[in-house]
């Protein structure tokens, strides 16, 4: 099966007034599509840096990441990606929060409208559509911000840390409800993060890549 994703030989470096600090060095990975790719390292040896990389936000110093346009519905963004932070307006509910995406790319329409009210009924936020963010548990909200981020059908999800706010029995469970609802969803992820046991807990994971 052809990846989706081929990460050939990237470096990076990052330049300030102080000098170099390399990054990345040579990572070479093929991220197949439907899977969930757990990217694992303590904090500062580039995991995020990799995301950035893979969303276009940044350019390698070295090296090259090729996508599969073949692979990759054309009707969808490529990228989604989920931060440390879920980013949730207070002055917005929830539902309008999900909404976010598809108001800023013109694309509400019936058909985006009826999938996100799907998601909602699907995973138990639907009848918290019209609360407002402080009104949620710290595991609901990143569910509404995942939700937000299925919103525009990316092919592939970054997520960066996304549990790191929450307490360690709500992280594990949030990530196990997340990683389901992947799974159902048939969507291609990364996730990063420092802590072996979150990477572990989701149940669709296939490879652990471990960064020093």
């Amino acid at each position: 099966m052809s990846p989706i994703v081929k990460i050939l030989n990237i470096s990076y470096t990052y330049h300030t007034r102080e000098g170099e600090t390399k990054t990345l060095e040579d990572i070479n990975l093929d991220i197949n599509k439907g899977e969930f790719i757990s990217i694992v390292g303590p904090s500062g040896c580039g995991k995020s840096t990799l995301l950035s990389l893979i969303s276009g936000l940044l350019k390698p110093s070295i090296g090259n990441i090729i996508f599969d346009k073949l692979l990759i519905n054309n009707n969808s963004h490529y990228i989604g990606y989920m931060l440390q932070k879920d980013h949730l307006f207070e002055w917005r509910t929830v539902y309008k929060n999900i909404l976010l995406g598809l108001e800023i790319s013109n694309k509400l329409s019936q058909e985006n409208l009826q999938y996100i009210d799907n998601l909602m009924k699907q995973y138990g936020l639907y009848s918290f559509k019209n609360y407002k963010p402080s009104q949620l548990s710290g595991g609901m909200r990143q569910k509404a911000a995942l939700i937000r981020t299925l919103a525009l059908n990316p092919e592939i999800l970054l997520l960066d840390e996304p549990f790191s706010a929450l307490d360690y029995q709500t992280r594990l469970s949030a990530g196990d409800e997340i990683g389901t609802i992947l799974k159902k969803e048939n969507k291609t992820a990364l996730l990063v993060t420092h802590d072996i046991a979150e990477a572990i807990c989701y149940k669709k994971q296939h490879i652990a890549l471990y960064l020093k």
